[in-house]
């Protein structure tokens, strides 16, 4: 039995398109949380919880108020309700 080595950010094989997507309906803060309590940082969570909801890295760690406003934001660019 041969193990597949986990896809790594940059990969473009078959296998790292072939990864479901993050589940949306997780909001921001429940992700965080159970990430901290898994034992990472708050700029650690926070990346995490940021990269999944579709943010790239920033050149100094995300905090959970920063990705819940863009994801605001993003809802109301999505409804029509402002424009992008």
């Amino acid at each position: 039995m041969m193990l597949s080595r986990p896809p790594v950010i940059g990969d473009t094989s078959q296998e790292a398109r072939d990864l479901e997507p993050f589940p949306q309906e997780i909001p921001a803060s429940t992700l965080y949380r159970r990430l901290r309590v898994c034992g990472l940082t708050e700029p650690q969570a926070a990346n995490l919880t940021a990269r999944a909801a579709g943010l790239t890295a920033a050149r100094r760690p995300w905090r959970l108020v920063e990705v819940q406003r863009l994801q605001f934001l993003r809802a109301l660019v999505e409804q029509g309700r402002i424009g992008s």
